[in-house]
């Protein structure tokens, strides 16, 4: 999101250079801006409409439609708009699928009709404009409650709070034209901006989160235009009024002084909370205490610090708000594969494959459960459904090639491994799986090589420090394969097979026993 507003803010800048200075490099720098910013996000979708907007509010109003000169600058940017639909066609998906992405979290949340959505963000974005002026309780993850009538009394009123600023901007707009008031026309210009570019995620087009503060990055440009143009428009006035003997820009200075300084701290607070997930999903937890992501994410943050029996009871909290989360039976039956529990993991793989079956990442979770329990049938079975559901999961086509390689097919094995790289270049378990493909095939060379970009990519990897260390015992290079054994030791203490290589070089170093 912030990425496609840098693109979004910097085509429209370059946009007004060419037109003040008639100047084609500007044109083509804001062209250029505006098609990144289209294959960044959807959200800058109205890009081309902000663009004749500007021009309609800034260069002119008369015969505006009629003017040819000014309509070949606004053709290319109107082109862009087929950029968007031409990715979701060719992607064959429906665009509240892609919607749905926008959030950038995994969607858990039931689909929501579209007159309840509609009403839900008139309150929506009243709190956007609430949190704009007084950004306070942010929270990742708000438990944001529907709207079922458009009569509640919180719709209504926002509806009506809506309807006026919408007015004022119309009003200032037409006042602006009528006096020449250019402060008026800027003002008016940040709040079209403000609901225009809300309207990708704010109106008919359901998305299952109704609200996320990241959306409000992009809307926010407009509303500053709006407020800091007020801001000097009302010191001025106020000065020219009442004959007042002050310093506009040091008034100003001033008050955005008192301003940036507690926003400051709240900034570097709130970063703290940002700090890793378990901050950040415990604020959550204390601000939404009723919705199940924030434990299940919870869940998934101390499993990934390696808290496996912690996790356990947020996944299970998970469980209980939402009994059909397919999701947090998944992240609990890795808990227990974690634990050698292997059966108690397939029986959790399956109940979450039970309410989605099109859940990839259960299918591969189970193949890998299969695996272990040796059926390999099965495994390669959820394997190739997972692929089939989810062709860009690159820990597939690795656990894929793990099994051939397993079943003595390495060349076949080298293959996947390989297609699981091309997906995701920088997957390390992929490299370290390649390596030991290639050293099965005697190309010890090429085993190196794949070792160490695994170690660049994944600094500490313990299983690739002891795999590194055995090619170069196998190669006749002691000292390398010591230094191996010992940094696995070091990184990780309790690794049996570390201390038994180092015990097995000891013994080579003393020689044969008289």
């Amino acid at each position: 999101a912030s990425l496609a507003t840098f693109f979004y803010l910097l085509s429209l800048l370059m946009y007004i250079k060419a037109r003040l200075a008639q100047n084609l490099v500007y044109f083509l720098l804001s062209f250029i801006s505006a098609i990144l910013a289209m294959k960044t996000k959807e959200i800058s979708f109205t890009l081309p409409f902000i663009v004749v907007l500007y021009e309609f509010y800034f260069f002119g109003k008369s015969h505006f439609y009629l003017n040819k000169k000014r309509f070949l600058f606004l053709i290319p940017f109107l082109l862009t708009l087929i950029i968007i639909p031409l990715s979701i066609l060719k992607g064959s998906r429906p665009l509240t699928d892609v919607l749905n992405e926008l959030s950038g979290l995994p969607q858990e949340t039931d689909a929501i009709p579209r007159v309840v959505y509609l009403m839900t963000q008139f309150r929506v974005i009243v709190t956007y404009i609430k949190l704009l002026f007084m950004p306070v309780n942010l929270n990742l993850d708000y438990d944001y409650p529907l709207s079922s009538s458009f009569f509640e009394a919180q719709t209504f009123l926002s509806f009506l709070f809506l309807l006026f600023i919408f007015g004022l901007a119309v009003y200032l707009l037409r006042r602006g034209y009528k006096t020449g008031n250019g402060p008026c026309l800027l003002i008016s210009f940040g709040i079209v901006w403000f609901f225009v570019t809300l309207s990708v995620e704010s109106s008919l087009i359901p998305i299952r989160d109704v609200i996320f503060e990241h959306r409000l990055y992009l809307p926010f440009a407009g509303a500053a235009i709006s407020f800091s143009t007020t801001l000097f428009f009302l010191l001025i006035n106020i000065k020219e009024r009442f004959m007042l003997r002050i310093n506009v820009l040091r008034s100003l200075f001033i008050l955005f002084l008192l301003t940036i300084i507690p926003l400051g701290i709240a900034s570097y607070n709130r970063n703290l909370v940002w700090k890793d997930g378990i901050t950040l999903w415990e604020d959550v937890i204390k601000k939404s205490p009723n919705k199940a992501r924030g434990y299940n994410n919870l869940g998934n943050a101390f499993f990934l610090k390696g808290f496996t029996d912690k996790s356990i009871g947020y996944f299970e909290i998970a469980l209980r708000l939402k009994p059909n989360y397919a999701e947090a039976y998944n992240n609990l039956g890795n808990v227990y594969y974690r634990k050698g529990h292997i059966d108690k993991a397939v029986e959790l793989f399956q109940a979450s494959l039970n309410i989605n079956p099109d859940y990839a990442d259960a299918h591969n979770n189970l193949g890998v459960a299969y695996k272990e329990k040796g059926q390999t049938d099965k495994a390669i079975e959820h394997y190739n459904h997972a692929m089939r559901q989810k062709p860009g999961l690159a820990e597939v086509y690795s656990n894929l090639g793990v099994v051939y390689g397993s079943n003595g097919q390495i060349d076949k094995a080298i293959e996947y491994f390989q297609t699981s790289l091309r997906v995701r270049p920088d997957y390390a378990d992929a490299h370290n799986n390649l390596g030991a493909a290639y050293k099965a095939k005697g190309l010890s060379g090429t085993a190196v090589e794949h070792y160490h970009k695994a170690l660049k990519l994944k600094p500490g990897f313990v299983k690739v420090h002891i795999n590194l260390g055995l090619l170069y015992l196998e190669m006749g290079e002691i000292e390398k394969a010591r230094k191996e054994f010992e940094t696995a030791l070091k990184l990780s203490p309790d690794s049996y097979h570390a201390q038994e290589f180092l015990k097995l070089i000891q013994n080579m170093d003393k020689g044969p026993s008289r």
